[in-house]
């Protein structure tokens, strides 16, 4: 791997469920290694937001089966079978053999054939769908403390670097456009008209649906519809904007946002990741990391 070098920075803005710094140390691991020599710097806010929540998860050990006969005091259809089974196994019975045999079937099978399970996949949806909106929650009442995060990161590289990039991930997205649009960012952010980026980079972001519903932050006004697309004006020369097509919390933003950067029009080129192979797991969101399509491009437009 070549040495990383100052010339060229890409700072990297991190979206929902990242709780502390070691939560965002895989991808920018990874990021080092595909951008080499790029110097990849991460923009961490997560612990300006809330902690997770938890109770509000449903147990299933913990919940009655309902059905159609279900009385008030029935026990939980699971327990029932499996303190049969235990029985069973204690006494010696032909379902010891079953539930053995059936354990090793279950064992000699690809353990990722068990996180399509559709509880499995419900659960990680639930928890994205809850971490979410927790982390909305936290921009929305410290939004200038974690832009304020991002403006320190850019005004730490921008004096030795040649260019800036931005890679933004889900709420992430946001943090960074609004930035760039000029919404406050602590009382020692840098000047928004001198800023300086060459590419930004969305991956699974809500920006355009952010505008739609409340709008976009600036220094001084807020860009929002009608009309569509809305006019809106940043520092920078181009914008990619990455969507998975099974990821429920990502959105288009060329049919939103009409943009115009510091030479001109900027186009915002829309990518579509596809279905490429059977899923493993509900983490759509958090696919683009991981994705190798995603991981090969990058070098090429940054």
């Amino acid at each position: 791997m070549a040495a990383a070098t100052d010339a060229h920075t890409v700072l990297v803005v991190h979206g929902v469920t990242h709780r502390t710094p070691d939560d965002f140390r895989a991808e920018i691991a990874e990021l080092t290694d595909r951008l080499a020599p790029r110097r990849v710097e991460p923009v961490f806010w997560g612990d300006l937001g809330p902690g997770d929540v938890q109770d509000a998860y449903p147990v299933a050990a913990a919940a009655t089966e309902l059905g159609k006969d279900t009385a008030a005091t029935r026990t939980p259809a699971t327990t029932v079978v499996r303190e049969e089974l235990d029985n069973a196994a204690a006494s010696g019975t032909i379902f010891e053999s079953v539930r053995g045999g059936l354990r090793r079937i279950v064992s000699a099978v690809d353990a990722r054939l068990d996180q399509v399970a559709p509880e499995t996949l419900t659960d990680h949806l639930r928890h994205s769908i809850a971490r979410s909106v927790r982390d909305v929650e936290a921009y929305e009442r410290n939004g200038a403390a974690i832009r304020a995060r991002l403006d320190a990161a850019y005004r730490a590289a921008v004096d030795e670097a040649e260019r800036v990039d931005l890679i933004a991930h889900s709420l992430g997205a946001l943090v960074a456009v609004e930035w760039l649009y000029g919404a406050p960012a602590g009382a020692d952010a840098s000047d928004a008209a001198a800023r300086r980026v060459d590419t930004l980079v969305t991956l699974g972001s809500q920006v355009a649906l952010f505008c739609e519903v409340r709008g976009l932050q600036g220094a001084t006004t807020t860009a929002m519809p009608p009309p569509i697309p809305v006019p809106i004006a940043f520092p920078l020369r181009r914008w990619a904007n990455v969507w998975h097509t099974l990821d429920p919390l990502a959105f288009a933003a060329a049919p939103v946002l009409e943009v115009t950067g510091r030479d001109g029009p900027v186009p915002i080129d829309e990518y579509r990741l596809d279905v490429a192979r059977v899923p493993t797991s509900a983490s759509f969101h958090s696919a683009y990391w991981r994705d190798d399509r995603v991981l090969s491009w990058l070098p090429r437009v940054l």
